[in-house]
């Protein structure tokens, strides 16, 4: 699956909503969240009341703004940065992505599959495990603030925070 739609199934749907809770956990009133890969921008309505969202995609919803999340440099400020299964879908390089998640001021939020998916799921062109994604993210700056695994140990979600920030 590429993207989710509306249509999709409600199997599907649940348990990329129970991400967005995650990623509601770590988003405070007033913040100003980027939704990297936003979809068709239903995230927006699971997260706190009282935040500015910025939604970006490739093919972005009405009131998100269109950017490649392959090449973009982000131009704007954000607190939180939520980036729900994407990372795997990024060919050549991640650090045009990274470097715009590590640009929050306060939390980054990233789910993926967390065990080989692009023998099978053309729209992947990456695998992760643990331990390689989280060397991406985390160094003198980030922490893994929280971890857990979803439907059977296949997805990911991470939160990580600066060290300075709680």
């Amino acid at each position: 699956m590429e993207r989710l739609e509306v249509g999709d199934s409600d199997y599907e749907w649940e348990v990329h909503r129970y991400r967005y809770s995650v990623a509601a956990r770590f988003v405070r009133a007033g913040d100003v969240v980027l939704d990297a890969a936003c979809g068709i921008g239903y995230g927006r309505h699971t997260l706190p009341e009282g935040i500015t969202w910025i939604g970006v995609d490739r093919r972005p919803p009405e009131g998100a703004r269109e950017v490649d999340l392959r090449t973009w440099v982000a131009d704007l400020d954000y607190d939180v940065f939520i980036g729900l299964e994407t990372i795997e879908h990024i060919d050549g390089s991640l650090d045009p992505y990274v470097g715009n998640a590590k640009r929050a001021k306060r939390a980054i939020v990233i789910s993926t599959p967390i065990i080989p998916t692009i023998h099978f799921n053309e729209f992947h062109k990456r695998d992760f495990t643990p331990a390689s994604l989280e060397a991406l993210f985390v160094d003198d700056v980030w922490r893994v603030a929280h971890y857990e695994t979803q439907v059977n140990n296949v997805y990911g979600i991470w939160a990580f925070t600066r060290r300075e920030a709680s």
